[in-house]
């Protein structure tokens, strides 16, 4: 159990549907908000004048299914091809940038509590993790994450690290979620469903931006861009400070007295994500974007927590993260495009902390006795206590390749059909016994 402060929370409806506002939608809402004030007696004379205002709403020829006109988001994930939301064959929720910080959603991984059958908690010392359906708990495996169409979960562990994501929630121009299989489109990691991080197109920022949100327990985020846009090279620099101090306490069983405590909580964590994106016109036919990024900071983890075989030191995680990539967009006529792709990544956890343990486990070690299955032998305490430092790091990177061409038919044939290539290097003497490649 956990001590934390009470929130403010605020009660509303989020659909899968298209984020603007027609006049339908104000007629119903202006509408059915009396019926909630002034009784159930109003409910026939309200309902007739529904019914008549709804009738008396123009609609035009474009307009869609149950008056909503057509205005929704085109999405690219599901099918790698930028259509209609309506005419996506899957179940696909878009969720708008503006949508995200006008809520004052605090991280990334809360931006999935709007997503139907996404679960999003925390384990070990308060680590987000975000499942679909709730499986895989702590290794979010067979969901791929895409930013900006790069892959952006882990390889060593098949993990998502939401606290160090590059992806500033000011950045955000959308999020795309496939929810269910999309292995056909992105790989075997996608069965269980794709989320895809598209960031803003650095001609929509140009100019200088700041913020800055505090909150309680020293939660705060910094964030500043600045850049340009032109006919020929549009620009961004952001830089990103996320940091806070976590809960104060946990409350813990003592065993010993039979009594519950509170004890001090390690869970914080000070992360500094540095990005830049740019875009380079060269025609109306090519043109070229680059993307870069470090991550640098500290992910706080509890002793008591996360620090196994009776850890001495709170066992904080170092990071130091990377990742380029580069774009080439080609246009040869309007119903015909491609585009080439390269990208790198790197990820690197420095984790080491001391533990303390009696010398029958070195004893069970050098026999060759289980541990686990020899807890009173290997773990007697009688016997003299050793310490020893446990090396937790782990390296890992990506280097991937994507061309995909595109060509357009006619509105009901189109073909998508490309190639792709990754190499993982993963490094870990404790994990891997050394270095090795997939």
């Amino acid at each position: 159990m956990l001590g934390k402060t009470n929130y403010k929370t605020i009660s509303m409806t989020v659909t899968n549907s298209g984020f603007t506002e027609n006049p339908l939608h104000r007629a119903i809402s202006a509408t059915i908000r009396p019926l909630w004030i002034l009784g159930g007696s109003l409910l026939l004379l309200s309902s007739n004048a529904w019914s008549q205002e709804v009738a008396d709403t123009p609609l035009s020829p474009d307009s869609g299914f149950y008056g909503f006109d057509d205005n929704v988001p085109e999405v690219l994930t599901t099918t790698r091809l930028r259509q209609p939301k309506v005419r996506v064959p899957g179940s696909t929720t878009v969720i708008d940038g503006d949508m995200i910080r006008d809520l004052g959603v605090m991280s990334l991984a809360e931006i999935f509590r709007l997503v139907p059958g996404m679960v999003v908690t925390a384990v070990g010392s308060d680590q987000p993790v975000v499942t679909y359906h709730g499986t895989v708990h702590y290794e979010q495996r067979r969901m791929q994450v895409l930013v900006d169409g790069r892959t952006a979960y882990r390889t060593t562990l098949a993990d998502m690290d939401w606290q160090s994501m590059p992806v500033p929630l000011e950045m955000i121009e959308r999020v795309e979620v496939a929810r269910g299989p999309n292995s056909a489109a992105y790989g075997i990691n996608a069965f269980l469903g794709t989320i895809n991080f598209i960031t803003r197109d650095p001609a929509d920022t140009a100019g200088v931006e700041l913020r800055t949100v505090r909150g309680s327990r020293q939660y705060m985020r910094s964030f500043a861009s600045v850049g340009d846009a032109s006919s020929d090279y549009d620009w961004r620099v952001a830089f990103e400070k996320r940091q806070s101090d976590g809960f104060d306490y946990a409350i813990k069983h003592n065993s010993d007295t039979d009594r519950y405590d509170q004890n001090p909580y390690h869970n914080g964590h000070d992360m500094n994500v540095l990005n830049y994106d740019s875009r380079l016109n060269l025609n109306s036919g090519f043109n070229a974007e680059f993307r870069a990024g470090v991550v640098d900071g500290i992910n706080e983890e509890d002793r008591l927590e996360d620090g196994e075989l009776n850890a001495q030191e709170n066992p904080d995680i170092d990071v130091r993260d990377l990742h380029m990539q580069t774009k080439l967009n080609f246009t040869p006529t309007s119903d015909h495009f491609y585009h080439l792709q390269i990208s790198y990544e790197s990820f690197k956890r420095h984790q080491r902390w001391h533990i303390l343990q009696p010398s029958s486990v070195l004893t069970c070690l050098d026999n060759g006795t289980p541990l686990v299955a020899n807890p009173g032998t290997c773990f007697d305490p009688s016997t003299d206590p050793f310490t020893a430092l446990v090396n937790a790091d782990i390296e890992d990177s990506r280097l991937e390749f994507e061309l995909q061409d595109t060509r357009i038919f006619n509105p009901d044939l189109k073909l998508v059909s490309g190639i792709g290539y990754r190499e993982d290097t993963y490094t870990s003497e404790t994990y891997f016994s050394g270095t090795g490649h997939d």
